[in-house]
C-alpha cells in the first residue's frame, strides 16, 4: 500500500505532523474601492464611499491621520477622503471643477489646470504639481480654509531655468514628493529632469539636482527617509543618492526601449509607461504600472532588486476587486502607503480610489479536505482563495531538500482546488502545496 501524507507550505509554521514545512515570503494584497463611481460614473460630488465622484484622479498622499489628499485632475480640484469608521467620505478642499485657471485664494476661489501629483510636509501643507500651468501649488489649512499660494513657476511660461519663486520655470510637471527637511522634487516629464525647489525664509530656490536627463521621461518621483530620491520614465525605476552636491543615478530594474510585463530581477522585468511610486519603512518600492494596468513591488536582494506583480493583470482592464492579480485596474497613476502598510491607488481611468490591504499568509494558507487514492491515482483536494495561485509538489524522501512540482502553478477561481497524481511504482510519497507569491 502506498504511504500519504499531506504537507501544508506556508509562511511562519514550524512542523505539520512532524514534518518540518518551508516558509516563503508572500507579497498579498487585497483591493477594494473605497471611494468614486467608476469608469461610467466621471463626476465631482462630494459624498460617502462611492457616491463621491472623481474624474481622472491622478496623484494621491496621505497624512498620519490617514486622510487621503487627491490630486482630482480632469475636475481640477484637491479633494481629501476622509475615514469615519469603515467609510471614507469625500470633500473638495481647492478649486472649482469645470473652471480651470491659475489664480491663487482660499478654497474654490483658487483655481488649477489638470493638477497631478500631490504630496504632503509633516504640517499637513499640501504640494501640487499643477500640470497644465506648469507651476508648483501650495495649499496651507488655515483653521477650516484652505489657502493656495504659487511658490514656483509662473503660469503658462514654460522652461528649465532654476530660480527663485516665479524665476524658476518648469515644462510639465506632473508628480511631486516632499523629504524630511521640506525639501520638494518634482518629476518634470517634458523638462526631461528630476528637479528640486528649497526653502529658503519665505522662498522657494530650485536647486535641480537632476535635469536634462537624456532620452528620460521621468513621470513618479518618492523619496525615503534617508533622501534617497526614487523615479520612473517609461521603462526604469532609478534611485539617484546624494553624495555631497551630485546625485549619481543608478538604473534598478526595467530595460530602456523595451516594454512589457514580465517580473524578475534587476533588467530581466519589464514596465510599460509607470507613474506612481511609494517606499515602505523596509525600502520596498512599490509601483503604479500605468500602463500595464498593475501594481508592482519591487524588493531588494542584496544588491539585486526583484520586481513581482501584486495587483492587477497585464493586459486586462477593469474595476474588480479582489486579491492580488484577480483584481483589476485602469490606467491606476498615483500611490500612497499609511503607516500599517496598506495601499492607496488612485485608479484614474476608473474613476475611483482604491484600497490594498496587505494580507498575511497564514490567514488565507491552503487546507487539504481531502487526499484520497484509488486505481493508482491519487486525489488531492484543498481550500484556495480565488485569486491566488498554489504548485503542489511532492517528495518521495523527506531526509532529502529537494521537491518535484506536480502539473503547473493554478489559479484559484473558486474556494477549492483539486489536483490528481500518476504515482505509478513510488512505494510512498508525500504531497504539499504552494501559496505562490
Amino acid at each position: 500500500m502506498n504511504y500519504i501524507r499531506a504537507l501544508l507550505l506556508a509562511a511562519g509554521l514550524g512542523a505539520v505532523n512532524n514534518c518540518v514545512v518551508e516558509a516563503q515570503s508572500y507579497s498579498i494584497y487585497s483591493f477594494t474601492t473605497i471611494a468614486g463611481g467608476g469608469n461610467s460614473h466621471p463626476g465631482s460630488a462630494d459624498g460617502t464611499n462611492t457616491a463621491a465622484l472623481f474624474n481622472g484622479p491622478n496623484g494621491i498622499a496621505i497624512d498620519a491621520r490617514g486622510n487621503l489628499y487627491i490630486g482630482d485632475t480632469n475636475n481640477n480640484t484637491i479633494r481629501m477622503l476622509t475615514p469615519v469608521g469603515t467609510n471614507w467620505v469625500s470633500s473638495t478642499l481647492a478649486g472649482l471643477a469645470g473652471a480651470p485657471g491659475s489664480a491663487d485664494g482660499t478654497n474654490s476661489a483658487a483655481r488649477f489646470d489638470l493638477p497631478c501629483g500631490v504630496a504632503l510636509d509633516s504640517s499637513s501643507n499640501i504640494y501640487v504639481a499643477d500640470t497644465a500651468y506648469a507651476t508648483i501649488r501650495k495649499v496651507t489649512p488655515v483653521e477650516t480654509n484652505w489657502v493656495v499660494s504659487t511658490i514656483a513657476g509662473t503660469a503658462a511660461e514654460r522652461g528649465r531655468a532654476d530660480g527663485t519663486n516665479d524665476s524658476t520655470l518648469f515644462e510639465f510637471p506632473v508628480a511631486i514628493t516632499v523629504d524630511a527637511n521640506t525639501n520638494v522634487y518634482i518629476a518634470d516629464m517634458f523638462g526631461q529632469a528630476i528637479r528640486r525647489i528649497v526653502p529658503i525664509g519665505t522662498n522657494w530656490v530650485g536647486r535641480s539636482p537632476h535635469y536634462s536627463i537624456r532620452n528620460l521621461d521621468p513621470e513618479g518621483v518618492a523619496v525615503d527617509g534617508a533622501g534617497n530620491v526614487y523615479w520612473a520614465d517609461f521603462w526604469r525605476i532609478f534611485l539617484m543618492t546624494p553624495a555631497g552636491t551630485n546625485w549619481p543615478i543608478n538604473a534598478l530594474c526595467g530595460q530602456e526601449g523595451n516594454l512589457g510585463s514580465t517580473d524578475g530581477t534587476n533588467s530581466d522585468a519589464l514596465f510599460n509607461q509607470p507613474h506612481g511610486i511609494v517606499v515602505d519603512g523596509s525600502g520596498n518600492l512599490f509601483i503604479a504600472d500605468t500602463f500595464n494596468d498593475t501594481i508592482r513591488k519591487v524588493s531588494r536582494a542584496g544588491t539585486n532588486w526583484v520586481v513581482t506583480t501584486i495587483g492587477g493583470l497585464p493586459g486586462k482592464r477593469g474595476g474588480a476587486d479582489g486579491i492580488n492579480n484577480a483584481a483589476r485596474f485602469d490606467h491606476p497613476y498615483g500611490l500612497a502607503m499609511d503607516s500599517a502598510g496598506n495601499l492607496y491607488v488612485a485608479d484614474s481611468w476608473n474613476n475611483t480610489i482604491r484600497q490594498g490591504i496587505p494580507l498575511a499568509a497564514a490567514s488565507l494558507l491552503p487546507v487539504f479536505q481531502s487526499v484520497t487514492q484509488s486505481n493508482g491515482l491519487v486525489t488531492l483536494i484543498w481550500s484556495a482563495t480565488p485569486g491566488l495561485s498554489y504548485q503542489v509538489q511532492y517528495s518521495t524522501d523527506l531526509t532529502q531538500t529537494n521537491w518535484s512540482t506536480l502539473g503547473v502553478p493554478m489559479l484559484a477561481t473558486n474556494s477549492a482546488l483539486t489536483a490528481i497524481d500518476g504515482i505509478g511504482a513510488d512505494p510512498q510519497r508525500f504531497y504539499r502545496v504552494a501559496l505562490l507569491p
